[in-house]
């Protein structure tokens, strides 16, 4: 071949790259990089929005509990006392009147000393009449009384329901919240009532006040107890909110209500979070991760080109070397140091060239006709146009689906590999049938949904002996002829063994072969001299004929809806 012819190759190839090749591949690696951009930005939305979500839970399980650890400590010290009150016999006799009330300001003055909370006492008869008093009575104001006869009235009210145990009540006058503990003394017998009074703002204390989250405790009649923050007390005193409800309070700030119920010490724990304007957070991430996005599809591009480029030379190395050859230069080679599946394909390439120069003149010096057939059998091995189109489609396999292009390149590699095997050796059926197999793959990744084929023995013919790649030709011969005229090939191999005879047939639904040409390949058989360009089916016929000479049975049947071959020879 020329320097020009060379040279006019070259920049084809080149051009060719430049207006498909690159763009193909930037197009792929810009598809593949959206992709993956676009499920980002989906998980980074879930992501934002169960993280703040999970966040505001945590922080509202984290108040609660703190708030409840608290608030149980205060309510197990005092309802400890209050019931110690209850049981007690000194507060018995007090109450009928055989015993002092030194007792009391002992049992009193002694939990005092133990507990950090500020709290009064007070005993009542059955009469409603005080009886007991930690400040004194003269001092008592009108809160406290009626705060105490309204205890005293609801557990006469609800005697039949409330006829034992400790209740929480809380009163709100003149801007303060008091907290009440409330218990009956006697068992069978109402002998009088403990009222134990806790100032809120002692209770206020033991809560963790935030500039953003906030804490209202309310007994079981949504009355307030304790608050973080004094604004949430009003003229009722009330404080009703839903659950996962959002406010907005007076600072301006958005919070969302959590409530949680003791129902032991029956009080509600409302924890008020704040809930920033998450869509200001979205927004600002969501320009963050379309620029970061925008930077990596440039980097990718410029990445694609880069690997269009360095892949293409060694693309272009090979195309020139394969078209050399088929031009008849078996003293081209391709070199390539890429270590890489490139530089793997490169010498095997290589290598085949030099076995089939070698063989081929070898071939010069036989003048048998089993040595012609033979040359003619490495010449059918080795298509060039196979081992072109091969080399086009891995070449644009590595575009988009790098790992099918590696694996077409392991499969070529081995195809090459077995048929540069000394030609005249029998094989093994089932040895011929795994590389007729990565035939039909490596076809079937050419033509995808547009071939089809069915490998179809039973195992008990595949120890059989046959010559080296008896069935391939046969179906390279209906990829060739039966595209023609149809948009899709599908062909059958099927293998069985017959009164002792191996029965195989290669069956395709092509276009057929016309009558004409029929009748000359039956010619060929029959005469056993081939002067036409059927090399591949002549070849398989003179190879299985050179082993079973007048055994052999070689049939082919043939219409406008396909072909059939049909093979038979005796087991052995």
């Amino acid at each position: 071949m020329s320097f020009a012819h060379t040279f006019y190759l070259h920049d084809t190839i080149k051009t060719m790259k430049n207006r498909t090749y690159q763009h193909h591949l930037r197009m792929q690696f810009l598809l593949t990089s959206l992709i993956p951009i676009f499920i980002l930005l989906i998980l980074f939305g879930f992501f934002t929005y169960f993280s703040n979500e999970y966040t505001i839970y945590m922080n509202s399980k984290n108040a609660v509990e703190e708030v409840n650890k608290v608030m149980n400590t205060v309510y197990s010290d005092f309802n400890s006392f209050v019931f110690d009150l209850e049981e007690s016999d000194e507060v018995i006799n007090f109450l009928n009147n055989e015993a002092s009330s030194n007792i009391i300001y002992s049992k009193y003055y002694g939990f005092m000393s133990d507990n950090q909370i500020d709290s009064e006492l007070f005993i009542y008869d059955h009469k409603g009449q005080l009886k007991f008093s930690s400040i004194n009575q003269e001092t008592i104001d009108l809160q406290i009384s009626i705060v105490n006869k309204l205890m005293i009235s609801r557990f006469v009210d609800h005697e039949l329901e409330m006829s034992t145990g400790n209740f929480i009540f809380s009163n709100y006058f003149n801007d303060t919240s008091t907290h009440v503990i409330a218990s009956r003394i006697g068992q069978e017998e109402v002998l009088g009532y403990v009222m134990y009074y806790i100032n809120a703002s002692e209770l206020n204390q033991l809560i963790d006040d935030t500039p953003i989250n906030y804490v209202i405790i309310t007994d079981q009649f949504n009355n307030i107890i304790s608050t973080s923050n004094n604004q949430f007390y009003n003229s009722s005193n009330k404080f009703i909110k839903a659950n996962n409800e959002v406010i907005t309070l007076r600072n301006g700030l958005k919070y969302q209500v959590n409530v949680s119920q003791n129902k032991l010490y029956q009080y509600k724990v409302y924890t008020l979070i704040y809930a920033p304007n998450f869509w200001d957070m979205y927004l600002t991430s969501f320009i963050l991760v379309i620029f970061s996005s925008f930077l990596l599809i440039l980097l990718v591009l410029r990445l694609a080109r880069e690997m269009a480029m360095n892949n293409s030379r060694s693309i272009d190395e090979l195309l020139i070397t394969v078209n050399k050859i088929k031009e008849g230069d078996l003293n081209a080679r391709a070199v390539l140091n890429t270590n890489d599946e490139f530089e793997i394909l490169a010498n095997q390439l290589n290598d085949m060239v030099i076995a089939l120069n070698d063989s081929m003149n070898r071939n010069i010096e036989l003048n048998s006709l089993k040595t012609q057939a033979e040359k003619k059998q490495l010449i059918a091995q080795f298509n060039p146009h196979f081992l072109f189109n091969t080399l086009e489609t891995i070449r644009y396999l590595i575009l988009s689906r790098p790992k099918e292009a590696s694996e077409l390149i392991l499969r070529t590699t081995q195809l090459l590999r077995y048929s540069l095997h000394q030609a005249d050796e029998l094989v093994l059926l089932k040895n011929d049938l795994e590389y007729t197999r990565i035939y039909c793959e490596i076809q079937k990744t050419r033509f995808a949904e547009k071939f089809n084929y069915t490998l179809d023995l039973n195992e008990d013919i595949l120890e059989q002996k046959v010559p080296k790649l008896m069935i391939q030709p046969i179906i390279e011969n209906s990829i060739i002829h039966g595209y023609k005229q149809k948009d899709s090939l599908e062909v059958i191999v099927k293998g069985r063994m017959i009164s002792d005879r191996v029965e195989i047939s290669i069956s395709d639904n092509g276009q057929g072969i016309s009558q004409d040409k029929l009748i000359e390949i039956q010619e060929m058989i029959q005469n056993k001299t081939n002067h036409s360009n059927h090399q591949g089916i002549y070849n398989v016929y003179k190879r299985l004929y050179l082993v079973y000479e007048d055994r052999l049975k070689f049939d082919i049947i043939s219409d406008a809806n396909g072909t059939v071959f049909n093979v038979s020879f005796p087991r052995g």
